[in-house]
């Protein structure tokens, strides 16, 4: 929806961030954020700093983020959803 900030940690050359992220927002009105590269380390202070609301993946790039080491404050942001392919059982749970 329009009032949504979408997060892109993927190239806009491939399709899942074209087709599931950038065009739905431009479609709506919404925000998009990009980043230069994917990085797990990286995606909760990049989710916080634009104050995102979705973000898209693809692959191992969701066990990658759940990998990270938990941090006192991770709730802390304005995150809602996530849209991707290849999850396992565990992280979508």
């Amino acid at each position: 929806h329009r009032d949504d900030v979408d997060y892109c940690c993927m190239p806009l050359f491939h399709g899942n961030a074209l087709m599931a992220l950038w065009a739905p927002a431009l479609a709506n009105g919404a925000t998009v954020c990009l980043t230069r590269k994917f990085s797990a380390s990286g995606f909760l202070p990049d989710v916080k700093f634009f104050g995102a609301t979705f973000f898209t993946y693809v692959g191992k790039a969701l066990a990658y983020l759940m990998a990270t080491p938990e941090q006192p404050d991770d709730a802390d942001n304005r995150l809602e959803r996530g849209f991707g392919t290849e999850a396992s059982p565990e992280d979508k749970a």
